[in-house]
């Protein structure tokens, strides 16, 4: 179970269910083993998957039983599969279909930052995809130095980085808000 739990966990692409996808704009599937409980008698381990535009939650689903299925007969495991809590499908905000939405987004960050903005999708979708026509805005910059550091330990984001941010985010909902 432990040599399962690494080699799907090891593959943040993917790759051990199957998974690997990448979209020009929403990025590649990403897979975070994020949390293990091991006792005597067993143990339990689960998984934040977050797929890109081209696979669906119902794909993802059948992948993820079919793994857990098949590692079940080779290795005499007894394993169950479950979806826990509700799977949005990938988000992809367009800039041909919503662009007064993202130039206020990109018109906050330069004018806080000072820097051109550029618009991109990284690894898989976000938790925004909770709402309709949201966007995870920020908050890596990869001008400063930053790392990227999604889905990894101690994922962070320095203070600084944080209240500029803030800045940001207050400036582009004033855009929004007043049409300026």
């Amino acid at each position: 179970f432990v040599q399962l739990l690494a080699e799907i966990g090891g593959a943040r692409d993917g790759s051990a269910l199957d998974l690997v996808a990448h979209h020009p704009h929403c990025g590649s599937t990403t897979v975070n083993l994020g949390v293990v409980e091991l006792g005597p008698s067993g143990g339990t381990a689960k998984l934040n998957l977050r797929f890109p535009c081209g696979l669906d939650a119902k794909r993802v689903a059948e992948k993820v039983h079919a793994t857990a299925a098949a590692a079940q007969t080779t290795a005499g495991l007894q394993i169950s599969s479950a979806i826990e809590g509700w799977t949005q499908e990938p988000l992809l905000v367009s800039e041909e279909a919503h662009p007064e939405f993202l130039s206020a987004l990109q018109e906050a960050y330069q004018t806080v930052t000072g820097r051109e903005p550029h618009l991109r999708a990284i690894a898989g979708t976000t938790y925004a995809k909770a709402f309709p026509l949201a966007v995870a805005f920020g908050p890596l910059d990869e001008v400063a130095g930053e790392r990227e550091l999604a889905h990894e330990v101690n994922e962070r984001v320095t203070i600084r980085r944080h209240l500029e941010n803030i800045r940001i985010y207050a400036m582009a909902l004033a855009i929004l808000a007043c049409g300026a």
